[in-house]
């Protein structure tokens, strides 16, 4: 299990700071980044990981750095963090599934997109998909047969798939009612206790999870304030 350190890092959009922060996140975190609507919630998630995968975000200037803290994961169930790209499970507003392909067959070529397949990766299909209540009869339906809402939870059940240490997830109930909302919130809450650094980006007012990091972005950067624990 790894958890982040975050070491003198800023992050800045048009010369504006955005979060400054140097900080430990423990294994099993979650950490909410917020702030008001255009502030730069997303472009600070995205900065976070493409400091831990090395593939910047274009547009935005970071300094300092962005680790795991255990580079050493012995990745029996997780994925293959000698590269960088593995270290994280990504949800992104726009979910980037694969047209043409069912949603449990884009839920495994997240997994398989990382390493070798495997006779349990099935199961670790069904078991992500039945974590986010996705309904039997719709996962063998087409991405351009799905809702909205059930794209965004098939977007999330192949981040938690993957078994990245980190999961970053950009605002990611924005289309689901009340009661699916709690449904992905108790499976982020499950994959964090199982060791996992759960990221999340959402804007001042929108669903969140319960958090033990608050980050707040824009104004002077200031960034830390303490949460009440996860659960």
């Amino acid at each position: 299990m790894s958890g982040l350190r975050f070491q003198d890092f800023t992050v800045t959009v048009e010369g504006r700071l955005l979060v400054a922060m140097t900080v430990s996140v423990p294994a099993g975190s979650t950490v909410l980044f917020t702030g008001p609507a255009g502030t730069g919630t997303s472009a600070v998630l995205a900065a976070v990981v493409g400091a831990l995968t090395g593939e910047a975000e274009p547009g935005v200037g970071t300094s300092g750095s962005v680790t795991l803290d255990d580079e050493d994961t012995d990745g029996t169930d997780t994925a293959d963090v000698a590269d960088p790209r593995h270290r994280v499970g990504l949800v992104t507003r726009e979910h980037e599934l694969l047209g043409g392909l069912t949603a449990a067959e884009n839920v495994l070529v997240g997994v398989l997109a990382r390493r070798r397949p495997t006779t349990a990766d099935d199961e670790r299909v069904v078991r992500a998909l039945d974590a986010l209540a996705m309904p039997v009869a719709t996962r063998g339906n087409l991405v351009e047969q799905l809702s909205g809402g059930q794209q965004q939870r098939v977007a999330v059940a192949r981040a938690i798939a993957t078994g990245a240490p980190v999961l970053a997830l950009d605002d990611p109930v924005s289309e689901l009612d009340d009661r699916t909302t709690t449904v992905v919130h108790d499976a982020l809450a499950e994959v964090a206790r199982g060791g996992t650094v759960v990221l999340v980006a959402v804007p001042d007012g929108a669903a969140a999870p319960a958090a033990d990091l608050v980050v707040r972005v824009g104004g002077r950067g200031r960034h830390v304030s303490d949460a009440p624990p996860a659960g």
